[in-house]
């Protein structure tokens, strides 16, 4: 008896642990600027710290839309710029100020397709006194 239901929970616990990756996020990146580059996004699960996305994607006019399937359930921190020369780095000023155009964004992850617009803005620099 016993031999019968390990294969039965072995495909239940499968099928569990599936489900709780299976949820996708579309990122609506708007205000972009109009030169070339690319916009670089890193998403985060709010629980672990951990990174659980980075992506890379050609910058369009204005607005740009990212897919990020196998997502797991629960909060996500996403970060992201638009990498204008290149380095694939967010440029800074000397007091640490992005010099690109960049924001922050978070977001609960639902049972099946999310979606999430985050307007890009540039970061005031500080007044000198």
């Amino acid at each position: 008896m016993a031999n019968l239901v390990k294969p039965f929970l072995l495909t239940a616990l499968l099928a569990l642990s599936g489900a709780s990756y299976g949820q996708s996020l579309e990122i609506v990146l708007t205000q972009t600027e109009d030169e070339p580059g690319s916009l670089i996004l890193t998403a985060i699960a709010d629980s672990t710290g951990q990174m659980i996305r980075y992506d890379i994607t050609a910058a369009q006019m204005d607005t740009t839309r990212i897919l990020l399937e196998g997502l797991p359930k629960g909060r996500v921190k996403i970060y992201t710029f638009q990498d204008c020369n290149g380095n694939y780095h967010l440029d800074t000023d000397a007091e640490g100020t992005p010099t690109e155009r960049c924001a922050d964004a978070r977001t609960e992850l639902l049972s099946g397709k999310n979606t999430v617009q985050i307007p890009l803005r540039t970061i005031p620099r500080k007044k000198q006194e």
